[in-house]
């Protein structure tokens, strides 16, 4: 199931600090462990949240 758009632009609208990544990618996508995994969405994913954490880490 995908979040819609819709919902997606108002929560971009109301924080305008909040980054936000869409990935084309089901529920789970990160999960390597069942068929819904998408390699290509789950390295950026994985990539992007190591990134926020060491820049926001103390």
């Amino acid at each position: 199931m995908m979040t819609d758009p819709d919902i997606i632009n108002s929560l971009g609208n109301s924080i305008s600090v909040a980054e936000i990544h869409i990935y084309l990618a089901g529920h789970s996508f990160a999960n390597d462990a069942i068929d819904a995994y998408v390699t290509d969405a789950a390295m950026r994913a994985l990539g992007r949240s190591v990134s926020f954490l060491n820049t926001h880490r103390r």
